[in-house]
């Protein structure tokens, strides 16, 4: 799971329309990378400005490399706003693979909520994997 750091910022700041340009940017960016990487992953927005990718096949360490590179590729963009400003975007990320003990979706789904929060208290723009927090550059 991940989610844009900040995002009522662009709508209170910037207006909807800008969110909605955010928005737009960031789950075509993760789409078009899952392609494009032949990842086995498929996205969903999960409401607001959060996001979950389901993989298949694929390691939570696996799940990292790919979602870093993804997001290395999205903060390098920027979104154009007033005719001159430009701001950039960040996420805060969470992952977790399937484990044995999950007996249903909801546990699951509770653990990698979780790890993307620890992201979000390490401020921001971070990454946690099985319970390990990383800042990201």
């Amino acid at each position: 799971m991940f989610d844009i750091d900040h995002f009522k910022q662009f709508n209170d700041q910037y207006g909807h329309q800008v969110g909605d340009k955010v928005l737009r940017l960031v789950a075509d960016r993760f789409s078009y990378e899952l392609v494009d990487r032949k990842a086995h992953g498929q996205l969903f927005r999960v409401g607001g400005e959060e996001f979950a990718i389901i993989f298949r096949g694929r390691t939570a360490d696996d799940c990292e490399k790919i979602v870093r590179a993804i997001r290395d590729d999205l903060v390098k963009e920027t979104i154009r706003v007033n005719n001159h400003d430009r701001v950039g975007i960040k996420v805060s990320i969470g992952i977790s693979q399937l484990r044995d003990d999950d007996f249903d979706f909801q546990t699951f789904y509770k653990r990698v909520d979780d790890y993307l929060y620890q992201s979000k208290r390490n401020k921001r723009n971070s990454i946690t994997v099985e319970g390990k927090v990383a800042s990201l550059n």
